[in-house]
Parts: structure tokens; C-alpha cells; sequence
């Protein structure tokens, strides 16, 4: 049991199950152009309740139409349900980092390319709270095979002392309503699933 804490092994697992479903899609059902090549697993293949732990920690959006991005699952502790999230709780910085630019860019990427992504952003809100979102994410693919679903797994947790670290700060726009008042780049990439990585 994994206890509410996301750990490192969670990250893995849930990349592990993505890749088992890529590897399960069934090369006889494909068409013969993509035979033998790496697949994506289609969103109604991924199943939350296949990963109970991970469960209250995954999220799922869909790219509609330009920069929109709408959410199609939100575990119970990214979506404040069943806790007393407070004025900059670990639901609010959730939704604080997800607002970034960088993060629609970097979810564009993963299903163009496709790809997995993680990132690492640390956050001051403006009651002084200090929060670090990390966010694994891989792509989805609709019935029609287009690749406009991401599935991620997040880990929020608060920060001791100063959110400096040697990296890149964000742009925080004025209009973020979660009162995100800084926001620091401490890990981002691109990994391979297949079809090769964004530089």
C-alpha cells in the first residue's frame, strides 16, 4: 500500500502500466502500415480503478480545440474532494501549476509526438505557502486513434524552508486565480515511449 504519499515507485508503476497497455493492443487488429510499430494505449483501455493507489493522485484531460485543455477524471486528492483543502492546499497549487503555459505546451508535445513528460514546478502563493507539484504524463489515444488525451499521475507536497533552487523561473500571469505569486522550473523532459522525444 502506498499509504496517500506519492513515491518514486508509484511514478514507475504507473508508466509500467501504460506500457502494458501499449504492448497488449493486439498487432493482428492494427492496421498493416503500423504493424510492428509502437502503439498508444486508447483512452477507454486506461483504467483508474486498475491502479487503486494511484487512483486518488491520477488525472485525465482532453485537448479540444486550440490551447483547451478539459478535464475528463480528477483524483479525490487533486480535486480537494474528502479533504479540508485550506486557502493554498495541495488542490489549489494543483490547479495553480496547471494554469503555467509551459504545462498546455508541454501536453501539446505529448500527444503530437507522442511522448511521456515529467516536470517539476515549485510555487510561493500569496499567503507564503510553498508547494511542488511533479507531474508524469502520457498520451491517450481517442477511438479514431487521434492522440488528444493526456493520463497523469501528480505529486503535491508542501515545501520546508525557501522554493530556490538553481532553475528556471516561470512566468506567473496576474490573473492566476489561486494566488500563485512565483513559480520556479526545477526538473522538466521528454522521455521516448516509442516514437522518439521532443529536445
Amino acid at each position: 500500500m502506498y499509504k496517500g504519499r506519492v513515491t518514486k515507485r508509484m511514478f514507475a508503476d504507473f508508466e509500467v502500466y501504460w506500457r502494458w497497455l501499449a504492448a497488449s493492443i493486439n498487432e493482428a487488429a492494427r492496421p498493416s502500415s503500423l504493424q510492428g510499430q509502437c502503439a498508444i494505449p486508447k483512452r477507454l483501455q486506461f483504467s483508474p480503478v486498475s491502479l487503486p493507489d494511484l487512483l486518488p493522485h491520477l488525472y485525465m484531460l482532453e485537448h479540444t480545440a486550440g490551447e483547451a485543455w478539459q478535464p475528463r477524471l480528477v483524483g479525490e486528492a487533486l480535486s480537494g474532494r474528502g479533504a479540508g483543502a485550506g486557502a493554498s492546499g495541495p488542490t489549489v497549487a494543483f490547479a495553480a501549476v496547471n494554469q503555467l503555459g509551459l504545462i498546455a505546451e508541454m501536453q501539446k508535445h505529448v500527444c503530437e509526438q507522442p511522448c511521456g513528460a515529467l516536470l517539476r514546478v515549485d510555487g510561493v502563493f500569496l499567503d507564503g505557502a510553498k508547494w511542488s507539484v511533479t507531474c508524469k504524463f502520457l498520451p491517450l489515444a481517442a477511438n479514431d486513434g487521434a492522440h488528444k488525451y493526456i493520463v497523469g499521475l501528480a505529486k503535491i507536497e508542501p515545501l520546508q524552508g525557501s522554493a530556490t533552487h538553481h532553475s528556471k523561473l516561470l512566468t506567473v500571469m496576474p490573473q492566476n486565480e489561486n494566488g500563485l505569486q512565483s513559480a520556479e522550473l526545477v526538473d522538466c523532459y521528454y522521455f521516448d515511449v516509442g516514437f522518439g522525444a521532443p529536445a
